[in-house]
């Protein structure tokens, strides 16, 4: 027969044996994990070591190709662009050439009411200790 103090008594063993489960992780090869990162010692960054000093690379490798392209074969590029216009796909010519030199600038124009200016304001409201504001 089950008692409040057996049924209290399982709980309290569930909830242990719950908490060892998800503190206790294996690893590939079956260790325990246990949470402990002295495993990995060896391997960590001592401090004020940078493994790339340098940053990311500033060139473009596929800038570099696409510029070598252009400029060695101008010939070759002239008849394959003649050859994407007469045949209707520009597509490639104009991805090589955004690739070599950037995609050309658009401007974009702001204006206002029947082509004005553009109407701005600003208002600035001081708030006292009080409540009250002030403008």
């Amino acid at each position: 027969m089950r008692t409040a103090e057996t049924i209290e008594a399982q709980a309290a063993q569930d909830k242990t044996a719950k908490a060892s489960r998800s503190n206790t992780r294996k690893c590939l090869d079956g260790r325990s994990r246990n949470g402990d990162a002295s495993r990995i010692a060896a391997w960590k960054w001592k401090k004020g070591f940078c493994p790339n000093p340098t940053g990311r690379p500033k060139n473009d490798r596929a800038q570099e190709i696409a510029r070598e392209v252009f400029e060695r074969n101008p010939e070759a590029v002239y008849e394959a662009m003649g050859k994407a216009v007469l045949g209707g796909n520009a597509y490639a010519f104009g991805q090589l050439a955004d690739r070599a030199y950037g995609k050309i600038p658009q401007k974009q124009i702001v204006t206002g009411v029947d082509d004005g200016p553009v109407n701005m304001s600003i208002q600035v409201s001081f708030v006292t200790p009080d409540g009250t504001s002030k403008s």
